[in-house]
């Protein structure tokens, strides 16, 4: 089944990275892991988990390696957004320990009880979903529109 959403005047939801040592990070923010971003560098937004405890989480990737960051090591800087689904998760996938609640983003990140975890994993399949939404937003947000589409 082919399902496409057609949104009219695409936003994307960018951010600037702030903090990437976590040696050096504020109180309440997760430190337990490398970030590897890259200090004052654009970020596109591809989904926002909310978790259990309201910790906000953002898929952002770097140097084509996509995974998910704390909101607060990050800048807004366009905050407009479309992401196209959401979902309340009521699936336990014992992936890390994020207690996720809610997700927004595109298709499979939503619905896709694995697709999350094949991301973390580096699974091709799962990247060139990724990459091939991600694309489609780029492009949409360049023409001005936002066509958001499942195969």
């Amino acid at each position: 089944m082919i399902l496409n959403l057609l949104i009219l005047k695409s936003k994307s939801m960018k951010v600037n990275c702030i903090y990437n040592d976590p040696k050096n990070l504020p109180k309440n923010i997760p430190n337990n892991f490398d970030y590897g971003l890259d200090l004052h560098t654009k970020y596109l937004i591809m989904s926002i988990l909310l978790c259990e405890n309201k910790q906000l989480w953002y898929l952002v990737d770097e140097n084509g390696r996509p995974s998910f960051f704390p909101c607060q090591i990050f800048k807004i800087i366009d905050n407009k957004m479309d992401l196209g689904y959401f979902n309340l998760i009521d699936w336990e996938d014992n992936v890390y320990p994020l207690n996720k609640k809610l997700i927004w983003g595109y298709y499979e990140i939503c619905f896709d009880k694995n697709h999350y975890e094949n991301i973390i994993d580096r699974e091709e399949k799962a990247l060139q979903i990724y990459f091939k939404r991600k694309e489609e937003i780029l492009k949409a947000y360049e023409d001005g529109y936002y066509f958001f589409g499942t195969d």
